[in-house]
């Protein structure tokens, strides 16, 4: 029969070992036992790295859990406690980019090499139809990762360590190009969307330079007319959802004024129970 030496014992086909190790709520050392080791030096080498970490206090115990199976516990986790855009973000990354390429790795398994591939990948022919994927968007799914990772260390106790934090990213080649109108092709597009019936959302985004969730919380209160001004008191997202609320700083604009008398003639006085029509006149031209 085989015998226990130093912690270290072979059943069946393989070594296992076993520490104590205490028990966070009563402070009671209770028997932590790990198997699978193809030989006895493997099984040693863990048994004396456990016991390390057990006497700093960072054990954890062995799981079987995949980071597939990780990740789909821990963002169904934060689905009531991050904002629906921000969920969105992680659900896309985590579907679109990680599981795919290392969903089926152990995560008790995973190491910073292996994440820093991943971001190589991505790089290199991650993208639609194996294009290189942009700087941003890694640094992105980086966050995403690295978040998850900091949980299963902090939260779960699954992980030692966050081999998210010590991998390296591609360097990047400097400020990816950014493509903007100049005055005249705003002008042009501003010209031929006057018909539109989203005119005064465009002709508002452009001369305020107002977000798009800004945008689309206005109301007719937030319209000074004789002041021309606008005040956005507010930001709404629309996420494979109704629509949602968010905190905002309310910050007051003023429109052009070279053209304020113009609008007042075309807008009349609009009130809340304004017909569509009239919402359409609220142009600002």
């Amino acid at each position: 029969m085989p015998r226990l030496r130093d912690g270290v014992i072979k059943r069946g086909g393989s070594w296992s070992y076993v520490i104590r190790v205490p028990d966070p709520a009563t402070g009671a050392r209770k028997p932590r036992w790990v198997s699978g080791f193809e030989t006895e030096e493997d099984a040693k080498a863990a048994r004396d790295e456990a016991r390390v970490r057990a006497r700093r206090g960072e054990y954890v115990n062995r799981s079987t859990s995949t980071v597939a199976g990780y990740l789909a516990e821990w963002v169904e986790a934060h689905a009531s406690t991050v904002k629906p855009k921000t969920l969105a973000g992680y659900r896309h990354d985590i579907d679109h980019y990680i599981v795919p390429r290392i969903g089926r790795i152990r995560l008790q398994a995973l190491r910073p090499a292996v994440i820093s591939m991943l971001y190589r990948e991505l790089a290199e022919h991650g993208g639609r139809d194996g294009q290189p994927l942009s700087a941003t968007t890694v640094s992105h799914i980086h966050r995403t990762l690295r978040k998850a990772l900091a949980d299963a260390v902090q939260v779960e106790q699954l992980l030692a360590v966050n081999p998210a934090a010590r991998s390296k990213r591609p360097r990047s080649s400097g400020a990816e190009p950014t493509r903007v109108w100049t005055a005249e092709q705003l002008h042009a597009f501003l010209t031929a969307a006057r018909s539109h019936r989203l005119f005064a959302f465009y002709r508002l985004a452009a001369y305020t330079g107002a977000r798009r969730g800004e945008l689309l919380y206005l109301r007719w209160h937030a319209l000074d007319l004789d002041a021309a001004e606008v005040t956005f008191g507010g930001s709404t997202a629309v996420v494979a959802r109704p629509a949602c609320r968010r905190n905002h700083q309310d910050r007051t604009l003023a429109h052009d004024q070279h053209r304020q008398r113009n609008r007042r003639h075309t807008a009349g006085t609009p009130s809340p129970a304004g017909t569509a029509a009239a919402r359409r006149r609220v142009s600002l031209e």
